[in-house]
Order: C-alpha cells, then sequence, then structure tokens
C-alpha cells in the first residue's frame, strides 16, 4: 500500500473510532485529551512501519522486515500496562500516554496488515515463523480501491453500532483536538500525495 492509503486508513479510523465508539473503547474517556492523542498516534502508527523505506531512519532493516511484524505492537502493549505501575501518582499523564500508545498500536496493525493485502506480503510472526503471510495479491494500482472498500464497511459499521442521536451528539461535541488531528493528517496526506507524484512523474521521465 503507498503512504496516503495507510495514513488515510489510520486517520479515519482514529476519527471514527474517537466520535463514535467512545463507550465501547474504556482507554478514550480515561482522560479529556485521550480522543486526541489516540486520533494523533493512530495517523502516525499508520505509516510508521514504513520507516524503513529506503532513505528512512530504518532502513537498515530492509524494506517489509523487523517494522512488518507483531514485535512492536507487542512491545508497545507491554509497556502500556506497565505504565500505570511506574506512574501512580500521574492518572492523567498515565491515561493519556495510554491511549497514545493504543493509537499506535492500532495504526502500525492496520499497516501490517493492508500490507498482507500483497503479494509481497509481510513476516508477520517473525522470528516465530519467518516466512511472509499474505491474504491476497492485490497490484499496487488498486490500492485506492481498496481504501474506497475499507472506508465503506468502516461508514457502515459506524452507522450499524451508533444511533443517530448519538452520531449528532458526537458531531456537536467533537474536540477541536480531534480537528487538529484531522488538518494534520490532510496535510500529512498531501505531502506523500505529492512525494509519490514527483517520483512517478521522473520515472516516466527517465524511461522515455
Amino acid at each position: 500500500m503507498n503512504g496516503p492509503v495507510h495514513t488515510i486508513i489510520g486517520l479515519s479510523t482514529g476519527i471514527a473510532a474517537s466520535l463514535f465508539w467512545k463507550d465501547k473503547l474504556p482507554f478514550l474517556t480515561a482522560t479529556e485529551i485521550a480522543p486526541v492523542m489516540f486520533t494523533c498516534a493512530i495517523t502516525i502508527g499508520s505509516t510508521a512501519p514504513d520507516l524503513d523505506l529506503p532513505g528512512r531512519p530504518l532502513a537498515f532493516f530492509g524494506h517489509r522486515g523487523f517494522t512488518h511484524t507483531l514485535v512492536v505492537p507487542t512491545a508497545l502493549l507491554v509497556l502500556a500496562s506497565f505504565l500505570p505501575s511506574w506512574l501512580p501518582m500521574a492518572p492523567f499523564l498515565v491515561g493519556s500516554l495510554v491511549a497514545g500508545i493504543y493509537g499506535l498500536v492500532w495504526g502500525w496493525v492496520f499497516h501490517i496488515l493492508a500490507d498482507t493485502m500483497q503479494h509481497a506480503g509481510v513476516p508477520l510472526f517473525w522470528p516465530i515463523f519467518p516466512k511472509r503471510v499474505h491474504i491476497a495479491s492485490m497490484p499496487v494500482k488498486f490500492d485506492w480501491i481498496f481504501l474506497t472498500l475499507y472506508i465503506g464497511v468502516l461508514s457502515v459499521l459506524t452507522f450499524l453500532t451508533c444511533r443517530s442521536g448519538d452520531m449528532a451528539d458526537a458531531l456537536n461535541n467533537a474536540s477541536a483536538g480531534v480537528i487538529v488531528a484531522v488538518v494534520l493528517g490532510i496535510i500529512t496526506i498531501k505531502k506523500l500525495t505529492s512525494k509519490e507524484l514527483k517520483s512517478k512523474f521522473h520515472k516516466k521521465r527517465r524511461r522515455k
């Protein structure tokens, strides 16, 4: 999957969860800023595994290597479980950090699962099972079709799990932080899209 698709998946899921599924996800009600932390973190987490691309900080791992396993999300969940005992006197800080960690985990996992839709797959269960796993063999050019289907399913699930009144209340009470997260997400998507379009343009010119 390309960068913008991963980002939109993370951002849309974070917004849906923060606005409509608070009562089903206790960590989102831990503090006032928990939804903001979660939404921002899931957007970051949805692109973080690709820090192993050439020219990026974790390129030495090789693309779709260590960062595309369940090791990092598992380590983050362990960290979240220990935070309350490490910082017992700071419940607000702990609640906010835990929401952010869960956001990173969700984003990371969604990124990996999306990449399993392509033939290259990911070493999901490394180091226990190093073989690459893929669910489908979808060409890269169909990324946006996958995204459209994902947004459609997410919208249907949101509609089925929330009453219309709940949706209206959630939208009316949307915090400024969620709006900020949306703006940051849009900026990130534009930058990623711009880089990819430039890259494709240069490749076409080289072929000519």
